[in-house]
């Protein structure tokens, strides 16, 4: 994107709808800061001068030479002009060059919508470009020469009436007539079925010329070598499709696929093995459809004969293959008594009268490849097409192509055609909100359409409202007898006893993704018995697979097929069934996410737990899952958060409060505060409503933590409230969690001597219950007040002993924010190069866990180091970054620290307006927060320095007096700052 756009800012909102499209995460704006940042550093040293922050975006300084685009564009203009001036010579020379530039389409393997409409535009100026070019070399007498491009380019674009029309002109002049009227003939077949259209006026002349042999078309002063071309007499023989979709819609990518898969290679037809092409999905994703519309595209290149079977019929048991071979075999004009009695007898004459004859076969809904087998040619001059719900692995060769459901701009357009583009334009959204309730199904919105057609009095929102009533959408969805219930009926009737129950089952999940081992608590079974029962709905296309690079596979029911597997399950499965398999699925979400903290964390630290069932995975495939504990809470993410709700929903509070608290290693990591919050106020409900006092005051503590980043006032208050519910329990371990908390309060609060004893007071209760993490946190947080106070070697003996404890349990994470304390107090004693070298380690480490916080916290490291090393460009990116980061993930005190940061920056540039307008967003980041008084002390600060620079000294006394009333004592440094800056202004006021 920043390619595309060089030179040009391109926003943050346009970059993540190019990584998303219509459906992107949570943190998508910080994944994009993350990413540049990365990209930065990758580019080296000049990496922040090549990609700038600008607002609202990003913007990529680079010469036009170096794009190979803008390369391509100077050779086509070079080109037209050499062109305009009749230099054809030199100018196919720059054309040539500007094409030889390309390796295949625009941007090709990158499915972004965005980025698909950069894709058609450049794909169209490269097509636009060939064809001038193709024009030069026609006139230059290279008609022979061309041939073979003009062949494949006619084949891939079949609609271009100019590309087709230089095929014809080239094939003319080279002695070829008859060959030159059937590209004519072909391609009028094409526009009439395609667009319902003639070819247009210049094909129809060039077509008159060739017929009369106009000298016109000779090239100045050639002859024309007429030459006639031998066609074989086609056999009588059956053309059995039937008609295509009149209003099919989209695909053009999975039929040029089928297509080039089937287009016949002459010479080396005998050499290769029969083509077959196999269009795979579920029911009413529009296979046959699909299907029909390739076969007619081919007829041309299958002249012999198409043969169309369907294996069912409309029937529930397929068409035997006998049966269907002995009427393919009587529409060859064979007759029945002459018909051998034996299948393979019947499948060797078949496959001899297809021997010498180029036929295209389409078999209809298949369920095995044995009822295939016997319908193949022997010839590879023949092409078959079939379409199955099933993968039909077996099929040897044959090339397998997934159809699946129709992306939004092509279930748009189905609709609009099917109700008129005015009425649909009149209700975009409501046309949108359809097309998702569909599941983009084009059967279901051919009904849905349908429907609409049928009463033009509805607006379309109406039976959007209906559609969105989970338990009628089905009925909805039914019309005549046809209907999506049906359909789905269908696949799922043909399933095993275990596959059905399990498709119930996986019902309960609601509409998220899924991992495969959750089969095995839902059907309590084993964990490959239930996979390999999974899989088998895989191939039935009831359940879809998600492949994400780098990532785990995840699985997920669409919802049309969800909420019919949840009125079978009502139907088939007892009431006192499904809750036991619920809590299965629950208890095993228990282990796991307990188990992913305890390998995080090296042991059971710094979390509470209470006595809901677990239900353990094997060992073997806890290891195999859990290998990266926080990238394993990241893909779970939304499926977790569904968890903690349906254990709410089903009154589990001891599993719900659980759930919750041990899943603030993925909400914290991640920066997903929402679901932090959200989570835990529903939890806090389910306990309070239960009286579980105990889960009440853990989820008052995690409540406190989450407010820490926003609100402090509200942190202190849940913590308080925490704090006295677990004394009142003589809960040791839940009280050093709450008092560690309400330290980090007093903290923020500037008031560092209170703050000191309730860290201490903590550590000694986490000392008592073995909790070696929550001792680390107390000795950092420690520290950082000895840092304040300038006490180094204190600090650096607490931390050294914090990182000690983290290293040997292993707990990456928080030994990350150990060490970002270390280069805390290598900046603060003018160790730069170490400072750097500790915060760089720390955004590595936080990169590779997801730790959006943490790497937020590391570039602001980053950005103060290079800052005072006097890399001003560097640092201000790097603390950009971080404030983007911090609006991303609601932090008011990194917002606050990276502003005062920049500021300082700009007052080094003498930018002093632009500073304190830093200084005041950072001053409203700070005062929203509600505390942070030291913080809001430096601030006010260097408001009084910039004062003093323009000769404001009544503002600079001001500002230094409500720092030092705010600072007290707690930083030293800036104690004496402030009070060396009062005695300036008081003698300046005397003098």
């Amino acid at each position: 994107m920043l390619l595309l756009e060089a030179n040009r800012v391109v926003p943050v909102s346009r970059l993540v709808d190019a990584l998303w499209n219509e459906t992107p995460p949570a943190t998508a704006k910080s994944q994009v800061h993350i990413s540049v940042s990365a990209l930065r550093r990758l580019l080296g040293r000049s990496g922040a001068q090549l990609i700038e922050t600008r607002s609202p975006g990003y913007v990529l300084r680079t010469p036009d030479d170096a794009v190979d685009l803008k390369r391509f564009e100077d050779l086509a203009a070079k080109g037209a002009a050499a062109a305009a001036e009749q230099r054809l010579q030199e100018a196919t020379r720059h054309y040539r060059a500007a094409l030889a530039l390309w390796r295949g389409p625009a941007m090709a393997g990158i499915e972004s919508r965005v980025i698909r409409v950069y894709a058609t535009r450049w794909d169209e100026t490269r097509l636009t470009v060939l064809e001038d070019c193709l024009d030069l070399e026609l006139q230059l007498g290279r008609h022979r020469e061309i041939i073979g491009e003009l062949s494949e380019l006619v084949a891939e674009h079949p609609l271009r009436e100019r590309l087709r029309a230089q095929m014809m002109l080239a094939l003319y002049r080279s002695g070829r007539q008859a060959d030159a009227l059937d590209v004519f003939r072909a391609g009028r077949e094409i526009l009439q079925q395609e667009l319902g259209l003639d070819p247009g006026k210049e094909l129809r002349r060039l077509e008159s010329a060739i017929l009369a042999s106009d000298r016109s078309l000779d090239l100045p002063g050639g002859v024309v070598r007429g030459a006639a071309q031998e066609w074989l007499a086609a056999t009588p023989a059956p053309h059995q499709l039937p008609a295509a979709t009149a209003d099919f819609t989209g695909r053009d990518q999975l039929i040029e696929q089928v297509l080039a898969l089937l287009s016949p290679d002459g010479a080396d037809d005998r050499a290769r093995r029969v083509p077959v092409v196999v269009l795979t999905g579920k029911g009413g994703v529009g296979k046959t459809a699909l299907a029909l519309i390739a076969a007619h595209q081919l007829q041309d290149r299958y002249p012999d004969g198409q043969l169309f079977t369907q294996m069912r019929n409309g029937g529930e048991q397929p068409e035997s293959s006998g049966w269907l071979l002995e009427r393919f075999l009587r529409s060859f004009g064979i007759a029945p008594a002459a018909l051998p009695a034996e299948v393979a007898d019947q499948a060797a004459l078949y496959r001899s009268w297809l021997a010498e004859r180029r036929v295209l076969i389409v078999i209809d809904d298949a369920s095995s490849v044995n009822q295939v087998i016997p319908l193949l040619p022997g010839s590879a001059q023949c092409a078959v097409i079939v379409t199955s719900r099933n993968r039909l692995a077996g099929l040897e060769g044959a090339s397998q192509l997934e159809v699946g459901a129709l992306d939004e701009p092509s279930g748009m357009a189905l609709v609009a055609r099917l109700i008129g583009r005015e009425r649909a334009d009149a209700e975009e959204d409501a046309v949108r909100a359809l097309v998702e309730l569909c599941d983009n199904l084009p059967l279901a919105l051919r009904i849905a359409a349908a429907k609409l057609a049928a009463r033009p009095h509805w607006r379309i929102s109406r039976l959007v409202r209906r559609l969105e009533d989970e338990r009628r959408r089905l009925d909805e969805l039914d019309l005549d007898g046809i209907s999506v219930r049906a359909t789905i009926s269908f696949s799922f009737e043909s399933l095993a006893a275990d596959a059905r129950r399990l498709l119930m089952l996986l019902s309960l999940l609601g509409p998220v993704d899924f991992a495969s081992w959750v089969g095995a608590p839902l059907l309590d079974c084993e964990v490959d018995v239930a996979e390999d029962t999974l899989e088998t709905l895989v191939e039935a296309h009831l359940v879809e697979v998600r492949i994400e690079e780098d990532g785990p596979l995840r699985y997920q029911l669409h919802d049309l097929v969800r909420i019919y597997a949840v009125e079978r399950l009502v139907d088939e499965e007892p009431t006192e069934a499904r809750g036991a398999a619920l809590r299965r699925l629950l208890g095993c979400w228990l282990f796991l996410t307990a188990e992913a903290h305890r390998r995080e964390y090296g042991g059971d630290f710094s979390v509470l737990h209470g006595d809901g069932e677990r239900w353990p995975l094997p060992e073997a495939t806890t290891d195999d899952l859990l290998k990266d504990p926080l990238g394993w809470f990241r893909s779970e993410h939304n499926a977790l958060v569904a968890a903690v709700l349906q254990a709410g929903q089903a009154g589990l509070d001891e599993v719900c409060w659980d759930l919750a608290m041990t899943s603030v290693t993925l909400f914290e990591s991640g920066s997903y505060v929402d679901d932090w919050r959200q989570s835990h106020e529903r939890a806090l409900a389910v306990v309070r409503a239960a009286g579980n006092r105990r889960g009440e005051a853990a989820m008052l503590y995690s409540l406190g933590t989450v407010a820490l980043t926003g609100r402090v006032h509200d942190a202190a208050r849940e913590f308080g409230r925490a704090l006295e519910l677990f004394e009142s329990l003589d809960d040791v371990h839940g009280r050093a969690l709450a008092q560690g908390g309400l330290a980090v309060v007093d903290r923020l609060g500037g008031m560092y001597g209170p703050a000191l004893t309730r860290y201490q007071t903590a550590l000694a209760d986490f000392q008592r219950v073995g909790d070696l993490i929550g001792e680390a946190h107390m000795l950092r947080d420690m520290a950082q007040i000895h840092i304040d106070w300038r006490h180094f070697d204190i600090a650096e003996r607490f931390l050294g002993q914090a990182y000690e404890v983290c290293r040997k349990l292993g707990a990456r994470r928080v030994t990350a924010q150990i060490e970002y304390e270390l280069a805390e107090l290598s900046l603060h004693r003018g160790h730069l190069d170490k400072a750097e070298e500790t915060f760089g380690s720390v955004w590595k480490i936080a990169g590779q866990g997801g730790d959006i916080v943490g790497q937020a916290y590391a570039l602001l490291g980053l950005g103060v180091v290079r800052s005072r090393q006097g890399l001003h460009g560097q640092a201000e990116a790097d603390l950009e970054d971080a404030v983007n980061l911090a609006d991303d993930t609601g932090d008011l005190l990194l917002r606050g620290r990276a502003l005062l940061a920049l500021a300082e920056i700009d007052f080094d540039r003498d930018k002093v307006d632009h500073a304190m307008r830093r200084l005041n967003e950072a001053l409203g980041a700070l005062s929203d927060l509600g505390s942070a008084a030291v913080w809001r002390a430096r601030v006010l600060e260097m408001v009084g320095r910039l004062h003093e620079h323009e000769g404001r000294t009544d503002a600079a006394e001001q500002a230094w007096r409500a720092a030092a009333s705010l600072a007290g004592d707690a930083d030293p440094t800036l104690a004496g700052q402030l009070s060396t800056a009062l005695s300036r202004v008081a003698g300046h006021v005397q003098e």
